[in-house]
């Protein structure tokens, strides 16, 4: 690749990275595609937990969003009430359910070794919040008027 250029230790790795994705697609089953689409669900997943992690979540139905999906469609993430989210276009099976995590708020911004952080980290409060993910029945009685 031109990214390795003269650096054969770079060539090198880069033909193992090449040798493992085929052996690892080969273990799995499934192909170049299917390993993509797989990949844009996780990181469409992560955008969604971060915006969740961070507290982005907007008041008054505002919508944020998320990312597009490994469908290709654009999602938004919207409040519903208190502690309730929906998604749009609703991508689950599910009509509603649960999510919940641990946080902890350190006020430090800066640690000049990770001894130091793990004591901040291990000084913060955890807390927890837990979000309700529903389906916007609301969208489908607009649409069907």
């Amino acid at each position: 690749s031109k990214e390795s250029g003269n650096n054969n230790e770079a060539k090198s790795f880069l033909k193992n990275q090449t040798l493992l994705r085929k052996k690892w697609l080969q273990q799995l089953k499934i192909n170049e595609t299917e390993a993509l689409r797989i990949y844009d669900l996780v990181e469409w997943c992560d955008a969604c937990s971060l915006l969740l992690c961070q507290n982005l979540v907007q008041p008054e139905k505002r919508k944020l969003e998320v990312s597009t999906g490994p469908d290709k469609k654009s999602y938004s993430l919207a409040q519903t009430g208190d502690k309730k989210i929906t998604i749009n276009p609703w991508p689950f099976e599910n009509d509603k359910f649960e999510v919940n995590f641990e946080w902890r708020l350190i006020k430090k911004l800066q640690f000049s070794t990770s001894t130091e952080f793990r004591k901040e980290f291990l000084k913060a409060k955890v807390k927890e919040t837990t979000w309700e993910v529903v389906k916007d029945i609301s969208r489908k009685k607009k649409n069907k008027v």
